[in-house]
């Protein structure tokens, strides 16, 4: 089974934790996880980003999902209230025994990453078949 890891937002600190727990959450896409037959599937809003903004690497049985939007500047105008999201995230999961990291496949369609991880080959032992001369 996929187990979320206990991931550290990469933001500069704040002496205010609770602040800076909202604000992570606010940078971060949010993950839903399902299950098929045959794969483990990862969705996330990534609204407005595009492919050279999005990197999905796996280190040690870890899927790493990063990925970020910069501020635009704006020369002409000041700004008074922020809500977008913008700035660097990274996101990662545990991938267990039970998943094949080498068929990971990812799409964005419409603003919504999609990370597919098949179930790995059942471990079962299999019976070996002896040729006889």
């Amino acid at each position: 089974m996929l187990r979320l890891l206990n991931f550290e937002n990469h933001l500069v600190p704040s002496v205010n934790k609770m602040r800076t727990q909202e604000y992570a959450v606010a940078r971060e896409p949010a993950f839903d996880i399902f299950e098929t037959a045959e794969s483990y599937v990862l969705e996330a809003d990534v609204p407005g980003l595009v492919e050279d903004e999005l990197d999905i690497s796996i280190k040690d049985s870890v899927l790493i999902v990063r990925g970020g939007r910069q501020d635009e500047p704006h020369s002409e105008r000041t700004c008074l209230h922020r809500e977008r999201r913008s700035g660097p995230f990274e996101r990662r999961f545990r991938l267990g025994n039970a998943v094949d990291p080498s068929t990971i496949k990812a799409t964005a369609v419409h603003g919504v990453l999609s990370v597919e991880v098949a179930k790995a080959a059942s471990r079962t032992p299999q019976k070996v078949p002896i040729a006889f001369h």
